[in-house]
């Protein structure tokens, strides 16, 4: 019986600590420790403040570059080895870069965020080590030129592991180090690294029982398990019929078609596709229900909106998502046409993404989640916050 009872209090405190949180900024000490000006000859200020929007203190960046922890190897670095997903919270006026600073297997590595919607993989910066190789992986976060996603506060939530491996995918993160800042005037707070608890709703391994084709006009469309072509993901779900005609509906594993998540609110999928595909997410909120629609376009603008008088929320996620798309990639020597040859990581706000065009609205639950296109798909669920 004791034995029982130390494996259960072990178990009990693994899972705590496996979901812990760091937090590396909040502002709440009303000082600007750890953080320095980077590369900015023009010495601006940065600063502790009272946001009478936020009901609490947040750091001032008044443009250029800062850095908060540091480069690995440094006496700055964070140095952390435990906790993979980064989240924050921003307020933007113009063009802006957010940077995490990785310590990997294959050496320094920035995985990089901005407000274009595409998703590029290595980019052709300045970032390179000592032997010239690229170092530096684009995310883009959408919202160029988009009013929508300027002036307010939006939380950002990351599964950095994923996003390395979207462009490295035989890589490994070591330690996360810090973040750096560059672009105009901003306002950041709540920096956290933590390991979300998770609901899995659908992955090759469990089979195809929880899928089910949910418009099947015109007839012929399939769900199979497959053998993963980059031989990346092992045994994923393989989504076949006319394109965009046919679509694929995950039901809750637990039983019905509702998942009725009120636990968690990010969502988070891994795709491969050769051609275009939108997924469609049903949840209720405070003000009723509402579809979260996700669009592989390859645009600018619009990077979303509103439709059906609000009913229905839409977003851009990034036209070089898919296989073999024209794009930079195509236009740069090094990437040999090839960077989007690898699977890609989509993670998404939920909540985030329903306050960007209803300041307050709420999230309740998280319903269903159905996808339209033919390729492949993995890994399809529910992440937490952070618990503070």
């Amino acid at each position: 019986m004791k034995h029982l009872k130390f494996i259960l209090l072990f178990l009990v405190m693994f899972s705590l600590f496996s979901r812990a949180t760091t937090v590396y900024e909040d502002a709440e000490d009303g000082l600007i420790d750890g953080w320095r000006i980077v590369n900015d000859s023009s010495n601006n200020p940065f600063e502790n403040l009272f946001s009478n929007s936020q009901q609490s203190r947040v750091i001032h960046l008044n443009g250029g570059q800062r850095m908060l922890g540091g480069y690995p190897g440094t006496s700055s670095a964070w140095n952390n080895r435990s906790e993979t997903t980064i989240t924050w919270k921003m307020l933007v006026y113009n063009r802006y870069t957010f940077y995490v600073i990785l310590n990997t297997r294959n050496g320094l590595r920035y995985l990089f965020y901005n407000d274009l919607p595409q998703r590029i993989g290595f980019h052709n910066g300045a970032l390179r080590d000592k032997n010239g190789r690229l170092i530096a992986i684009l995310h883009g976060l959408g919202g160029y030129q988009h009013r929508e996603y300027k002036n307010v506060w939006r939380t950002y939530t990351r599964d950095l592991k994923a996003d390395l491996k979207d462009a490295d995918p035989d890589n490994e993160i070591i330690s996360v180090d810090g973040i750096m800042y560059a672009g105009s005037e901003a306002f950041i707070d709540n920096i956290m690294l933590y390991n979300p608890d998770e609901t899995v709703y659908g992955r090759g391994e469990q089979g195809v029982a929880n899928w089910v084709v949910s418009d099947a006009d015109p007839a012929g469309a399939v769900i199979n398990m497959a053998d993963d072509p980059e031989n990346a993901q092992g045994t994923v779900i393989s989504l076949q019929g006319s394109g965009q005609n046919n679509a694929y509906s995950l039901q809750n594993p637990n039983g019905g078609a509702l998942w009725n998540n009120t636990r968690q609110q990010i969502l988070q999928w891994k795709s491969r596709f050769h051609e275009n595909y939108t997924v469609y997410v049903n949840v209720e909120t405070s003000q009723g229900a509402r579809t979260i629609r996700y669009e592989n376009r390859n645009t600018y603008t619009p990077s979303g909106g509103v439709e059906n008088g609000g009913q229905t929320l839409w977003f851009d996620l990034g036209g070089w998502s898919i296989i073999g798309q024209n794009g930079w990639e195509n236009a740069w020597p090094q990437y040999n046409g090839a960077v989007n040859n690898v699977w890609q990581t989509i993670t998404r706000d939920i909540a985030q993404d329903i306050r960007t065009f209803q300041p307050t609205n709420q999230l309740l639950a998280v319903n269903s989640f159905e996808i339209r296109g033919s390729g492949l798909i993995d890994d399809v669920k529910m992440l937490s916050r952070p618990v503070m």
